[in-house]
């Protein structure tokens, strides 16, 4: 009885915490201890602890993106697994997509374009394709990419945690050594 009232006192705590400006300021601390990270990376001076943070960071991103963000978890797993084959993905998430429905209605017939677009446009598809390449067939839509995280300082994927949001270096992921690799989906037109 006693533990379950410990733990009614933490998830309040916990929610209290969320629900306040801490939330923000929480987000603030851990995106620059990333950032710390990020220039020790930089300086070629990481440390076992970094090595071991980025392992831990990237893994759960992972596993719980498998819950939340399932597109993004698989390309995350799989470029970190470093085979580098190719990727096919199933196409239910991104058809529904705002940001790909919007550009198809925008292009012709066998038309190909780049999409870059900003996260709060579509937070799911952000964090697994932002850029992608897609193409409008008479009979089947594609989307293509080449996963590679940028290696250039400043470039950063903002991980939204609804109360509180964390910038995390894209570059980070390096410190794994993933493996390139190039993504597919289609879909035929008709579905």
């Amino acid at each position: 009885m006693r533990y379950l009232k410990n733990l009614v006192y933490c998830l309040f705590f916990f929610t209290l915490i969320l629900l306040t400006p801490v939330s923000s300021l929480l987000g603030s601390i851990i995106s620059k201890h990333l950032a710390g990270i990020d220039t020790r990376f930089e300086k070629k001076e990481l440390t076992v602890a970094d090595r071991l943070q980025c392992k831990i960071i990237y893994h759960s991103i992972v596993i719980v993106g498998k819950i939340i963000y399932p597109e993004s978890a698989n390309l995350l797993e799989h470029y970190l697994d470093g085979t580098g084959k190719n990727l096919y993905l199933e196409a239910d998430y991104f058809r529904k997509s705002p940001v790909v429905r919007k550009n198809l209605n925008s292009m012709r017939v066998n038309e190909t374009k780049e999409v870059r677009f900003k996260q709060h446009e579509d937070w799911r598809l952000s964090y697994a394709l932002n850029p992608f390449y897609l193409k409008k067939g008479r009979k089947m839509i594609k989307i293509y990419q080449e996963i590679e995280f940028s290696t250039k300082k400043g470039v950063y994927t903002n991980l939204n945690f609804y109360f509180f949001k964390v910038r995390l270096p894209d570059r980070l992921v390096h410190v794994l050594k993933p493996k390139p690799f190039m993504v597919y989906i289609s879909w035929n037109v008709d579905q």
